[in-house]
């Protein structure tokens, strides 16, 4: 980790704390355009110019990022006052909704508009959608989800025709696809008799219990990393736990951690906001999420080094990033990962998609989407399209859903994951879904005609299968 981003941690801590950052003597002559550049990448400009004010070093901001950042917090600040008067509208015509993530987090920060949310997010009963609908469309919220599908669907993301408003609406916590296979929303079958009313900007809203609520940011943030889970979610969780410590049941947070393999990934969330971001102020948190010899580097890397990766072009370290993610995996986790690569195209796409994986429980099969690790180091996500022998002495013929040429010789010890699931253009796919069956079966078989099927797909190109 270099100057600039010690920096950068520095003032995002402080400016969730609300105090003043102890910069280094040096700070002065930091690359403080680098600094705001990383800054506005991970969605929290307006917490770093604000923390380099308070610290002495305004002139240091850059008049475009200090515009930037004032131009955020007014959108921020006019979404807040829209969402509120929404939720009161659904309220008061005896809709059953409950506030989740953003509105209670940003409450947490000494200033909340400067917690950037992209969206605003609603809980609902599931077979509440249809009277939630029609009153969304009346107040004047629109939607590309056809109303045949608004049963099929989890999530249902809306927007406001004339104002700054976007709200997805929940029908699950998480896709009730992957509750068969253990999942997460088993955790929360009592959320809507345990829950609790809290006030956000001067409104009383109805949202989660503390221990649901702190077990929920960490099975999303899980979830969503490495693609979508950031150092916001990291100050959420840890400004959370150092609330409303005294009122969670650490004991209950500690055994879904376990259950759902998620403690060493708990454990270094909270060792990064600790050490890194300086929010050590967690009540009652166990010694097992305290883990002082957790390793957090690798995640706190990704956080950083991501935002040069994906906008500069700039490789991390992957072969070291995807080899803790491997160790991750034999030790049991389940883990997600963004799609990398053209591969797996059509059914996968580069930085469209994200699968999950976990270590395999049986004899990887035909049809079966492995990740590997070549001899020289490599990692490889690809599908299964033939097996030879049996145990641990089989070896595997692999290819990827846009290829032709097929990989030989792949041995048992050399693959240590299978795709449990994948996130699809925003929708979940799992084992008897019609798409996970059709790149299972049929378009393996069509493997010879791939050359005039890839052919068709990129003239067409028009993401509809």
């Amino acid at each position: 980790m270099d100057r600039n981003e010690r920096i950068f941690l520095s003032l995002l801590g402080n400016a969730a704390a609300g105090t003043k950052a102890d910069l280094p003597e040096d700070a002065a002559s930091a690359d403080w355009a680098g600094i705001f550049r990383l800054a506005s990448r991970r969605h929290v400009l307006p917490m770093i110019v604000d923390a380099a004010h308070q610290s002495g070093v305004s002139g240091a901001v850059p008049a475009p990022y200090a515009a930037q950042a004032a131009r955020l917090m007014t959108v921020q600040t006019q979404q807040t006052a829209n969402f509120l008067a929404l939720y009161r509208f659904l309220h008061n015509r005896g809709l059953a909704v409950m506030v989740v993530g953003g509105l209670i987090c940003r409450a947490l920060y000494p200033q909340p508009d400067q917690r950037i949310s992209q969206a605003e997010h609603l809980l609902i009963p599931p077979d509440h959608i249809g009277r939630v609908h029609e009153a969304l469309l009346e107040y004047g919220l629109e939607t590309d989800t056809p109303e045949a599908e608004l049963s099929l669907r989890h999530t249902i993301s809306y927007r406001a025709r004339d104002s700054r408003l976007y709200l997805d609406v929940h029908r699950y916590l998480f896709p009730p696809e992957a509750d068969a296979d253990g999942g997460y929303n088993r955790f929360f079958r009592n959320v809507w008799t345990d829950c609790l009313t809290q006030t956000a900007e001067g409104v009383p809203v109805i949202t989660m219990q503390y221990t649901d609520h702190l077990f929920f940011l960490i099975c999303r943030a899980m979830l969503h990393f490495p693609g979508e889970f950031g150092l916001r979610q990291v100050c959420d969780i840890c400004l959370y736990a150092g609330a409303y410590g005294e009122q969670i049941d650490w004991e209950r947070v500690l055994r879904q951690c376990t259950a759902v393999n998620a403690v060493s990934f708990a454990a270094a969330l909270f060792r990064i906001g600790r050490v890194h971001l300086g929010l050590a102020d967690i009540p009652s948190l166990p010694d097992a999420l305290l883990a002082q010899e957790q390793d957090e580097a690798a995640m706190l890397k990704e956080l950083l080094g991501a935002d040069r990766e994906r906008s500069e072009g700039n490789s991390y370290n992957t072969y070291e990033y995807l080899s803790v993610l491997r160790a991750r995996i034999e030790a049991g986790d389940i883990v997600n990962l963004r799609i990398s690569g053209s591969s797996m195209t059509p059914f996968l796409c580069h930085r469209r998609d994200c699968v999950t994986l976990q270590a395999p429980d049986a004899a990887p099969q035909k049809g079966d989407i492995v990740f590997y690790q070549r001899d020289d180091g490599a990692f490889v996500l690809h599908r299964i399209c033939s097996v030879h022998g049996s145990g641990g002495t089989a070896v595997y013929d692999i290819v990827g859903d846009g290829q032709m040429e097929i990989e030989t010789g792949v041995r048992r010890d050399q693959i240590f994951a299978v795709v449990i699931r994948a996130v699809r253009k925003g929708r979940t796919i799992a084992p008897g879904a019609f798409w996970w069956w059709f790149f299972r079966t049929i378009w393996l078989a069509l493997l010879p005609m791939r050359p005039f099927l890839n052919r068709v797909y990129s003239v067409m190109h028009r993401n509809t299968v």
